[in-house]
């Protein structure tokens, strides 16, 4: 792959879907075809097998992300790159968008999610996302959704290539957490990894599991992995809901502990919902190929983009959008059901496996930087 240069405002050690999409991404291309720059992450030390640049690349006055020209212009001459990936629409892609008029570099707009739903609510970052990927020589989306969104701003569809997620093997861990927290053999374990956040829904799983206890369903427990704003409010609701002794909050996590919760559970579940302003979504799920990965089925919704992470009734199941009780019916009809959740996980890894290692999304973007680069 020619050279690039990817300019990001998410790295690790960020934490959160963006940031490890790019981690992953950069670690399965080929050596030496890839220089990041990304923000000053003090007494972090980047252990990557390629380069990391660090540098101050917003400020506090306006407009923020001047010192991005420079540092742009800057780190590309040095390392000689030959083209130029956007990390985020707004602001990287404005910057690149401009160097563009002076500088014949090529460049491509990598796209998630909120980076693309949000411009949609102001006429002029509208026009100015559409302008950026006009210019660029393609656009990649995590989704079909994701994709939608695009053209429903003005993006040509022919433009977008879609470029998911990946998923590598995780670590493995000694822990045994159904052993560790007492729980029979014949527990069904249901799992959820993500920030404490309204739109994860871990709320609407926990409606429902008070649904299924008062059916008097009890033997099951819920693990929740994560850190976020709505941790204590969780806790309470899981008090007064009476659910303390069924659901446990693991908080964060290593990778080799993530294996080890991965393997725990029966069924992974994240019913995700957009925010009220519709700005926030889930634009794929990387949780959900990791929990196929380990041959475990999903729960999702039908928000966002994670329909192209689940099969449905095929790898996993789709509810509606903030429906507790069909996610009710549905857990309890794969508690009941062993030979059901077997068939799903199992044809979830083998999809996974098929389609969404990280060396195969790599393959692509090289392929996507070569063809473009080539062109005039």
């Amino acid at each position: 792959m020619k050279k690039t240069l990817l300019v990001t405002l998410d790295f690790p050690p960020q934490r959160g879907g963006v940031a490890r999409y790019y981690d992953n991404l950069c670690r399965h291309l080929s050596a030496g075809s890839i220089v990041v720059l990304a923000p000053r992450a003090h007494g972090f030390v980047d252990e990557a097998v390629f380069s990391v640049v660090r540098r101050s690349l917003v400020w506090r006055w306006w407009p923020q992300w001047l010192p991005l020209f420079w540092h742009i212009f800057r780190a590309a001459r040095k390392h000689q790159c030959k083209h130029i990936a956007v990390g985020q629409v707004l602001p990287v892609g404005t910057v690149v968008w401009l160097l563009s008029f002076i500088w014949r570099l090529p460049y491509s707009v990598l796209t998630h999610g909120m980076d693309v739903t949000l411009p949609q609510r102001s006429w002029r970052k509208r026009w100015l996302m559409q302008q950026i990927c006009r210019r660029a020589r393609f656009v990649t989306s995590v989704s079909e959704f994701t994709r939608g969104m695009l053209v429903q701003g003005g993006v040509s569809a022919e433009k977008i290539s879609l470029l998911p997620p990946g998923v590598t093997e995780l670590l493995p861990s000694q822990r045994d957490f159904r052993q560790e927290f007492g729980l029979e053999k014949d527990c069904f374990v249901l799992l959820t990894v993500g920030r404490l956040v309204e739109r994860k829904g871990h709320d609407l799983v926990l409606s429902a599991l008070a649904d299924i206890a008062g059916r008097g369903i009890h033997n099951w427990h819920y693990f929740i992995v994560g850190t976020g704003p709505e941790q204590t409010l969780l806790e309470k609701v899981v008090v007064s809901l009476g659910l303390r002794s069924r659901v446990t909050f693991l908080y964060q996590l290593s990778d080799a502990d993530m294996a080890a919760a991965y393997r725990a559970c029966d069924v992974f579940v994240m019913p995700a919902r957009a925010d009220q302003g519709g700005v926030d979504v889930e634009g794929f799920g990387i949780v959900f190929l990791e929990a196929a990965l380990f041959g475990k089925p999903s729960i999702a919704s039908d928000s966002g983009g994670m329909a192209d992470a689940i099969v449905h009734q095929q790898t996993g199941y789709i509810i509606r959008d903030g429906d507790a009780r069909e996610l009710a019916d549905v857990i309890e009809t794969l508690i009941q059901r062993p030979e059901q959740r077997k068939l799903w996980g199992e044809q979830a890894r083998s999809r996974v496996k098929r389609d969404f290692l990280w060396n195969i999304q790599a393959q692509k973007f090289e392929r996507l930087v070569d063809g473009a680069s080539g062109q005039r």
